[in-house]
């Protein structure tokens, strides 16, 4: 065989024989490759999950110095507070009678004696209505007022109004106190008067063949002269 074609068959059996490619490097390299992804993907998942568990501590921390309300709360919002409506009270206290006079205390509280009008007025029960104060003439009605400067103080009362005016109290009969506010009756109180009692502490004994007898007078019990007593025999009523 020729020297040239011996040459050129020899080189054309080492391309046969030889790889154009290294299989181990190859084999490498993609093993390698996967490895990198492996790990980018690895470093990627453990990221997340840093990022996560970061994530759930921000929002304790949160929830601890800031409120977060849930889905409900913004879709389905609490109502708003009921507005406080602030009412004026009136109190009586100490309400005593006796069959001429009535004393009692009065507090009054969120009202603004300043601004507002408050009167009190004694009336008979019956008469307790805002028909029939406003049926009284205002001057009589002012000349028997008692108007109300303090929000808690102490009252007595003598007489009852009525459309000719004041009179006095009598006993064993129905009142009621009024608090009116700008012609309206805005409190009631009702009391009756005790009985009248002319003489009490009555006293009666025997002493040297005489009854004697010991009593006291009523105050009002005045402008007699003379008392005088009746003895009944009990035993043939003589």
């Amino acid at each position: 065989m020729p020297k040239s074609e011996q040459n050129e068959s020899v080189y054309f059996n080492e391309v046969l024989n030889k790889p154009t490619l290294d299989e181990n490097n190859v084999n490498s390299q993609t093993l390698t490759g996967t490895k990198i992804r492996q790990d980018k993907s690895n470093k990627l998942n453990l990221k997340l999950l840093s990022s996560f568990v970061f994530l759930c501590a921000a929002v304790v921390v949160l929830q601890v110095g800031i409120y977060i309300p849930i889905f409900s709360e913004v879709f389905s919002p609490s109502p708003p507070a009921p507005t406080i409506v602030i009412t004026p009270n009136y109190v009586f206290s100490s309400v005593v009678a006796t069959d001429s006079k009535i004393n009692f205390s009065l507090q009054l509280d969120n009202v603004d004696l300043t601004t507002e009008n408050y009167n009190i007025y004694l009336v008979k029960q019956s008469n307790a209505t805002d028909t029939y104060i406003n049926s009284i003439p205002a001057s009589i009605r002012e000349s028997e007022q008692i108007k109300i400067k303090n929000q808690l103080d102490t009252y007595n009362i003598t007489k009852h109004i009525t459309p000719i005016g004041g009179v006095a109290i009598s006993p064993s009969t129905d009142y009621s106190i009024i608090v009116v506010n700008e012609k309206k009756i805005v409190q009631s109180y009702n009391i009756t008067t005790t009985p009248k009692i002319y003489l009490s502490n009555v006293n009666v004994y025997f002493a040297d063949g005489n009854i004697n007898i010991t009593l006291k007078a009523d105050d009002s019990f005045t402008g007699f002269g003379t008392l005088l007593i009746q003895v009944e025999n009990l035993t043939d009523s003589t």
